[in-house]
């Protein structure tokens, strides 16, 4: 999921360093989090669930997409 643009966005004014880093060690958690979950699901109802797991990864990961704050570009 794109946290990283999303809190980097937010976190601009405040705590660079520290905040980056939480949000790295948050999608390295996802990373590993959700593929592992998709293998027990499928290990216990069967293959046939990865399907709709990977379709509501890839719509939860647009909607986190779309939700990024617009900067306003400053004009010289």
């Amino acid at each position: 999921m794109p946290l990283e643009p999303l809190l980097t966005v937010v976190s601009i004014k405040q705590r660079r360093s520290q905040s980056r880093g939480l949000v790295f060690v948050i999608a390295q958690a996802g990373g590993t989090i959700f593929p592992g979950l998709a293998g027990l699901v499928a290990g216990k109802a069967g293959v046939s669930v990865l399907q709709p797991i990977l379709i509501a990864l890839i719509v939860a990961m647009g909607i986190s997409w779309v939700m990024i704050p617009r900067v306003e570009q400053k004009k010289e």
